[in-house]
């Protein structure tokens, strides 16, 4: 990755989906002088412009600017990520964004059973083995409860 930065990243893809300077700014909500002057490294990116870009390529920020080649935006086993809720961040740790990310991809009706079993655990209102899928988890070995 010698010789590039981000502002060559934002140029690189401007350039790969055939968008102007102005109609990339005019996009993300700022002046076509101002991404002019993050693509020349004038000014520096700053991060709630960073993150425009990123939703705007359906990129990583890592990406972007270039700790990474892998534009993948979700990358679960190789970040941190965010949440908000209300007026406050919280912080993800890997196996919780990887938990968001399976989540995604299951159907409704497994959603509710999952939220299900996981205020069940909160609430220590059972245990482990009264869980139908803890059952069967425990009972195909791949938990080791010890």
């Amino acid at each position: 990755m010698e010789g590039k930065s981000a502002p060559n990243r934002i140029r690189e893809l401007r350039n790969k989906v055939g968008i102007s300077q102005k109609k990339l700014a005019m996009s993300i909500g700022i002046s076509d002088t101002a991404l002019q002057n993050y693509e020349y490294q004038k000014r520096k990116l700053p991060a709630d412009v960073l993150s425009r870009l990123a939703s705007f390529f359906d990129v990583s920020t890592d990406y972007i600017l270039m700790a990474t080649d892998d534009p993948k935006r979700y990358s679960a086993a190789e970040s941190v990520g965010y949440v908000q809720e209300s007026d406050r961040f919280l912080l993800l740790d890997a196996e919780e964004m990887e938990i968001i990310d399976c989540y995604r991809t299951i159907k409704a009706w497994e959603r509710k059973m999952v939220l299900e079993q996981i205020r069940a655990f909160v609430a220590h209102e059972e245990s482990f083995e009264d869980v139908p899928a803890g059952r069967e988890l425990l009972m195909s070995g791949a938990l080791d409860m010890e």
